[in-house]
């Protein structure tokens, strides 16, 4: 039968917060070879000294790779729950075929 060492419990919030910062014995961080050229999707090429648009130094059938956060209404939720159900589909899948779209026409409009 394996045993168990006994993890220390912080005395107060200080000492809590000093063991997050530590990196636990034995483990190191390393960035993935795959990521370490990706450029930061934060980053906009015109900010870079590339001009254009943005987006355009990225592949648009690319699959999705940053998370969004949207809070919408009770009103609003259950008509995409009702457009992801109708259709047998998850509800990101529902978004983000509506999305490319309204973002293309939207950038249109202010053009």
């Amino acid at each position: 039968m394996a045993t168990f060492k006994s993890v220390p419990q912080p005395r107060s919030e200080a000492e809590f917060l000093d063991g997050a910062r530590e990196e636990p014995a034995g483990l190191a961080v390393v960035p993935s070879p795959a990521h370490a050229a990706d450029p930061d999707p934060r980053v906009a090429p015109a900010a870079t000294g590339q001009g254009g648009a943005p987006w355009e130094d990225f592949d648009p059938s690319e699959g999705p790779t940053v998370n969004l956060t949207v809070r919408v209404n009770r009103y609003q939720h259950a008509q995409i729950v009702h457009l992801a159900e109708s259709d047998d589909r998850p509800q990101q899948q529902i978004l983000r075929r509506l999305i490319g779209p309204a973002l293309a026409a939207a950038i249109a409009n202010k053009r």
